[in-house]
């Protein structure tokens, strides 16, 4: 009596988590065998929606769960018993939503172009992703603000947030700023976290404000004609430099005029 003979193709489904992430996917194949077969013998997966099934490629198991771990993709599962009947058509299954992007920090605007240690600077910046959405915001702590190369600390600093999803923007409004150089702050890194678990890394912003706390250098000034003169007409003239303006007092400082072309004239 002939025993022993196993015709019955094996069967495979499968299934992958559907949640956000940055790494690869478990892929977990489940094969099942009639129930007087040869039993599960091995599992062959691929990309290629086109192959033909090799029995010496199989992946050897004699479980009924066999797991891949693979990247985004479409894959194609077939299961072979140890008669070394293979599965019919392969399961198909398709990973998504594994995203490797870190979230970007970018400037926007400031609402000043100089300041100095009195003056309140605000610098907009954003956080933004790529697809899943960002789910942490920056606080206080996390920016240091430079100027020039040297990091300085505010006497005030106030962190304002408006989170659109994809798009984090941030307000920081800082005064009290030192030093005479470029204005720029960097973000630490870690700090902006996407649903995919990716995070971002440090990032200097570069901003245009330049922080000025030096006063104007005295204006060189021609009296003509130089010394003690009666009765006859004084011209003062400033050399003057370009973007600044230049006031005169004949009150001793009570009031002020503006420096008009070709300088001062005084009629004694």
């Amino acid at each position: 009596m002939i025993s022993n003979i196993d015709k019955k193709k094996p069967e495979v489904t499968a299934t992958v988590p559907t949640n956000w992430t940055n790494t690869g996917k478990t892929i977990t194949a489940n094969g099942s065998d009639n129930e007087d077969g040869s039993g599960i013998a091995g599992y062959y997966i691929t990309t290629d929606s086109g192959y033909v099934p090799v029995k010496a490629n199989f992946v050897a198991s004699t479980s009924s769960t066999y797991t891949f771990v693979k990247p985004m993709g479409t894959y194609y599962i077939w299961v072979i018993d140890a008669a070394g009947n293979v599965s019919g058509a392969p399961y198909e299954i398709a990973v998504e939503n594994i995203e490797t992007q870190k979230p970007v920090i970018t400037y926007v605007n400031a609402n000043v172009a100089s300041a100095n240690k009195d003056d309140v600077i605000e610098i907009t910046f954003k956080a933004t992703d790529n697809n899943t959405g960002l789910t942490s915001t920056l606080e206080e702590a996390d920016i240091r603000v430079f100027v020039g190369e040297s990091v300085v600390g505010p006497t005030s600093i106030s962190l304002t947030t408006t989170n659109n999803g994809d798009e984090i923007l941030y307000t920081l409004t800082i005064t009290g700023m030192t030093g005479n150089d470029k204005l720029s702050i960097e973000v630490a890194e870690n700090k902006v976290k996407d649903i995919a678990g990716n995070v971002n890394d440090t990032t200097k912003l570069e901003t245009p404000i330049i922080i000025d706390n030096q006063g104007p250098e005295k204006p060189t000034v021609t009296v003509e004609p130089d010394g003690d003169v009666v009765n006859e007409t004084v011209t003062i003239t400033i050399d003057e430099k370009p973007d600044e303006k230049y006031e005169y007092s004949t009150d001793d400082g009570k009031t002020w005029e503006e420096v008009p072309e070709g300088g001062i004239i005084i009629n004694d």
